[in-house]
């Protein structure tokens, strides 16, 4: 018996409190997040190649309409091989890279 009471007192808890979460206003102001700023291709391989470049950019002054090189945690160059360039001597291939960018 005191097991279905607790149960049902915990049940009536719950309810009320989900009812007094949803009545609740949230204000915000401003964008969580800004859009990327136009950075050509060739400077973020760049920056992925040269780190110190990259270093000296992020420790600019932010752009405060866009997100520049100041918002971001790293960047990173990759060989890639797509399976419809995949030939029988891989050193005849082209050679194609992505650039991986992870901003904060």
């Amino acid at each position: 018996m005191k097991k279905v009471i607790a149960a049902t007192t915990l049940a009536s808890l719950l309810l009320a409190q989900a009812a007094f979460a949803s009545t609740g206003t949230i204000t915000f102001q401003g964008a969580i997040v800004k859009t990327p700023c136009a950075i050509p291709a060739a400077t973020w391989v760049s920056y992925a190649q040269k780190p110190a470049s990259y270093r000296m950019a992020r420790q600019a002054a932010p752009t405060p309409y866009c997100a520049d090189a100041t918002a971001t945690q790293s960047v990173q160059i990759s060989r890639i091989v797509t399976t419809e360039d995949r030939a029988g001597d891989v050193r005849n291939e082209p050679v194609r890279s992505m650039v991986t960018v992870v901003y904060n």
